[in-house]
């Protein structure tokens, strides 16, 4: 089929979607696999309708119906009318790109939490109940399936992690899934509540592409279906938002349902990033470091050194000093310093108050990446000394000259917290202090996985 001439392509693993200029036409792929079945056209075309059903209320209007993809005697394609029926496909009205979660300003994406909360909870409120579905005998059930898949591609450090953890986590939760299950918050969810799959339109927020083919799969706590959307939220560095997103349900329970589910939520992400042919490395990196309860990484560097990039892929969160030092002294994050480089906010003393600051913050944080240059001895064992005994690792980040100059002349066009320039790099640079001193065996090259697995056989020695 040259589908490519009705539309724009999109495939994934299980389905073709044909854009137009207002319509997608997505259809089911004549597979059959462990966890779908779409082998026949008879099959495919009652996939479909149960798309269509199952999407009415979460995305209204956006489905339009099912209809055929037929063949005429010329041998065109088409959507609809008569012709020879080659496939079944639904009409949805065409999202708008821009106004996918996945893609939002930041800004615009939290503004748009509150309405999908309130969405939700309506939702939520009269949906199918499925208490069957939320026993600790069903929810251990599915855990261990994932992990069993999962442990075919985990780095052994992240299976040594991440299965006495969800052990644990499922014996110390037993009592509140009972509880859960017999008081109503097991239902028949949405299945597939990430960023990519909510919108915001004209008519309002929609969240599409529910879970059609396995019922199974769709139902679980509220807490199943909501840690789909925080896995994706704190993946993409939007984890501050979460927990006002989760207080707007009013539930006591859910933060810690929703830690423990995400963790099962990022192991699918990763089985099913394989089965694609594509990366796991960023769910199963996800998964351990949620699981680990505490740690640190320590990124030290002189300027624009890549610190905050490496920090934002990390998953923790972030303690930036050139974040802590503006704040402290009351300038705007936009406003750049123009004086010297020991004067005003960068006055000997005032730096003093920005690491005890940022050692405070660090010591009272449970995941931690700490971005800050650490340029003397005294500044590196006070941040060590905050992180206390929990697994920690150090990460100095150093680049050639000219990348450093181009990456500073980079960011005055772009703009960036940083006061930093040219010349108070080669100040930096002249001042900075070798990390020497650092043990080796907590030093670690800037590459998440490497960072993760250190942390990860750090935890698992601590525990032997």
């Amino acid at each position: 089929m040259n589908l490519e001439e009705l539309g724009v392509l999109v495939e994934t693993h299980v389905s073709r979607v044909v854009l137009t200029d207002d319509r997608a036409y997505k259809m089911k792929k004549a597979v059959t696999l462990p966890f779908v079945d779409q082998g026949t056209l008879a099959r495919r075309k009652r996939l479909c309708e149960e798309e269509v059903r199952l999407n009415a209320e979460l995305a209204p209007g956006v489905y339009r119906g099912v209809v055929p993809l037929v063949r005429n005697p010329e041998g065109t394609l088409r959507f609809g009318g008569e012709g020879e029926i080659v496939e079944w496909a639904v009409e949805m009205e065409r999202l708008p790109d821009d106004g996918m979660f996945d893609r939002l300003p930041r800004a615009e994406l939290q503004a748009a939490l509150p309405e999908l909360a309130e969405k939700l909870r309506r939702f939520y409120a009269h949906a199918p109940r499925a208490e069957e579905e939320g026993s600790p005998a069903s929810v251990r059930r599915r855990v261990r399936t994932v992990l069993d898949v999962a442990e075919q591609h985990l780095d052994p450090a992240y299976a040594a992690v991440l299965r006495p953890h969800l052990e644990r986590r499922l014996d110390a939760l037993g009592d509140l899934f009972a509880r859960r299950a017999r008081e109503g918050f097991v239902v028949e969810g949405h299945g597939d509540l990430h960023t990519a799959n909510l919108c915001r339109t004209a008519r309002g927020v929609v969240a599409y592409d529910r879970l059609e083919f396995d019922r199974f799969l769709r139902c679980g706590d509220i807490a199943f279906d909501l840690a789909f959307l925080v896995m994706s939220l704190e993946t993409s560095g939007q984890a501050d938002l979460v927990p006002d997103l989760l207080a707007s349900f009013e539930d006591p329970d859910l933060d810690r349902l929703v830690a423990f589910y995400k963790l099962q939520r990022a192991l699918v992400r990763a089985n099913v990033s394989v089965f694609r042919g594509l990366d796991p490395a960023p769910f199963d990196r996800y998964a351990v470091q949620q699981a680990l309860p505490t740690w640190g990484v320590l990124l030290c560097g002189l300027p624009a050194t890549g610190k905050s990039t490496r920090a934002r892929a990390l998953g923790g969160t972030v303690v930036r000093s050139d974040a802590v030092r503006k704040q402290l002294c009351g300038i705007d994050p936009d406003e750049h310093w123009q004086g010297g480089f020991d004067e005003g906010p960068y006055d000997p003393n005032v730096t003093a108050q920005v690491y005890e600051a940022v050692a405070a913050q660090a010591a009272a944080t449970p995941r931690v990446v700490v971005d800050a240059q650490l340029g003397t001895r005294a500044q590196r064992a006070q941040l060590i000394a905050a992180l206390g005994d929990r697994p920690w690792v150090f990460v100095h980040l150093h680049e050639p000259d000219e990348v450093i100059r181009a990456r500073l002349a980079q960011r005055a066009t772009e703009g960036d917290i940083s006061d930093a320039d040219w010349e108070v790099y080669g100040i930096a640079r002249d001042r900075f202090e070798p990390p020497d001193e650092i043990d080796p065996a907590r030093v670690v090259p800037a590459d998440p996985d490497a960072i993760t697995r250190r942390l990860a056989r750090q935890s698992v020695d601590r525990r032997a």
